[in-house]
Parts: C-alpha cells; structure tokens; sequence
C-alpha cells in the first residue's frame, strides 16, 4: 500500500496490524482502540524500531487505513479479474418485510438488519449499484458477494 510518511508516520499496515491484534484480544470499538493500547507494551507489539504512540492509533486514522485497505484490495481484484471500476457507486440497503414468504423469487429474504442482528426482522438485502453512467444494477447480497 502507498502512503506519504511525511503526512502519516505510521503505515496503514502498521494501523491495520494494531486492528488486528485488537480484535484478537480484546474487541473494541474502534473508537476505544486508542484507549485499549495505552495499556499494552507497544515496543513488543510493534518493535521499538516504529515507535508507536497508542495516540497514533485513534479512530481517525485507522479509518483511513481500512479506507486505504479497501482501495488496494479493490483495485487489485479489479485489475486482476479485468473489472473496469471508474465511477461505481454501492450502498448496501435492507428493508424489513412482514409475512410469510416460501420458495426461491427473485429476491432474498432473510433475517437480520444491516446492522448485522441475526435476530432481527425478515429483511430483503440487496446491493443497488451504479456505473458512472449511471446504469443500475440491483440484485440480492448472496448474488453480489459471488459477482465481486
């Protein structure tokens, strides 16, 4: 991943390294990551050589790590499969429905929220897209995740 040392000391993999090791051990919020490594031997986890500061590590900045990771990742799967990707647009959307659904149509139904609740009411999600001329592709989440 490229990034300028000058604006940003610290790597996105070394950010990402301190998600991951987080979430390995203790799970926070990524507004309490900072906070969960002000207690933890930063030399050990990142070698002294980095001179991590737990500062360094707020909610900010390992948000634009994950942004910075997600542009890599995109675009080395695009370039990989041979995916133009100038100009699209996703927004993951559900939307709650009630009654009885049986069989296979043309949309999911599921339970559980965007938010992530398992438990949560029956919900159609689905992934509208757009090209940069702004043709629309709608089309279930299970469809979408084979399609990336």
């Amino acid at each position: 991943m490229d990034w300028d040392p000058v604006q940003c000391r610290l790597s996105p993999g070394t950010r990402v390294k301190a998600l991951i090791i987080n979430l390995l051990v203790d799970r926070q919020a990524l507004y309490h990551v900072a906070d969960f490594y002000r207690d933890q031997d930063l030399e050990v986890l990142f070698g002294a050589e980095q001179q991590v500061r737990a500062e360094e590590l707020n909610d900010d900045a390992l948000g634009r790590a994950l942004d910075k990771l997600a542009a890599t990742t995109i675009a080395l799967t695009a370039a990989t499969h041979d995916v133009p990707i100038e100009g699209l647009h996703v927004d993951t959307t559900s939307i709650s429905v009630q009654g009885a659904y049986d069989g296979e149509g043309a949309l999911e139904i599921t339970f559980g929220t965007s938010q992530g609740s398992p438990s949560g009411p029956q919900a159609v999600s689905h992934w509208p897209d757009s090209n940069q001329r702004g043709a629309p592709h709608f089309g279930p989440e299970s469809e979408r995740q084979h399609q990336r």
